[in-house]
């Protein structure tokens, strides 16, 4: 199915809004899912909004909590997220980070009780477009079932940069897995099969 970007960014701010979310932060978490969704990762997009409903039902995300900064240096900041969305505190944290990056030369946020933060490039972009260098990464759940061990261990861990090089904007992306488990659930829902290094993969329901 189709929808027009704008169609989608209004359907996403009334939902998130319905959850409890205030109307800058809803649009803010509307925005997100629809940039990722035009960048094709699809896996962080509108799909996600099944999943962050069912972690507000469980209290895991708690909408009306506020993100707040605990400490600030010259050249760092740490930001509890207070058990909301992780994308509300990673904004918070990186036009503070900006900030400061622009009178010390370089600065870096910690941000502690979180949540998925969306795609780690809509922030590293925000700092691209004030002219710096952006360098983004988290930790996740475990995803990932290592070489010789049995049970999901690891996570993909994404780590992101954006930078200018030669007039250029340039983004990278590093991931610890070549195919991480959101890329099977998305094709699970359009349908039961998909094609990894030319191997096809059946996935059962």
């Amino acid at each position: 199915m189709r929808i027009q970007a704008t169609a989608e960014r209004h359907y996403l701010v009334e939902v998130f809004t319905k959850f409890g979310f205030n109307q800058d932060d809803s649009q803010l978490l509307a925005d997100t899912l629809v940039d990722a969704d035009l960048r094709g990762i699809s896996s962080h997009g509108i799909q996600r909004l099944a999943w962050y409903r069912r972690m507000i039902k469980e209290g895991t995300i708690i909408p009306q909590n506020k993100a707040k900064i605990i400490r600030e240096l010259p050249g760092s900041v740490l930001v509890d997220a207070n058990q909301n969305m992780g994308q509300l505190a990673t904004v918070l944290a990186t036009q503070k980070i900006i900030e400061k990056a622009k009178k010390t030369g370089v600065a870096i946020a910690v941000i502690r009780n979180s949540n998925h933060f969306g795609t780690a490039g809509y922030y590293t972009r925000l700092a691209l477009e004030a002219g710096l260098v952006g360098v983004a990464l988290t930790n996740t759940r475990p995803l990932v079932v290592p070489t010789m061990l049995f049970r999901l261990f690891l996570g993909p861990m994404p780590l992101h940069l954006a930078f200018l090089l030669l007039h250029i904007h340039l983004c990278l992306m590093v991931l610890l897995v070549l195919f991480p488990v959101e890329k099977f659930k998305f094709m699970l829902k359009k349908e039961n099969r998909c094609q990894v290094n030319g191997q096809l993969i059946k996935i059962g329901r």
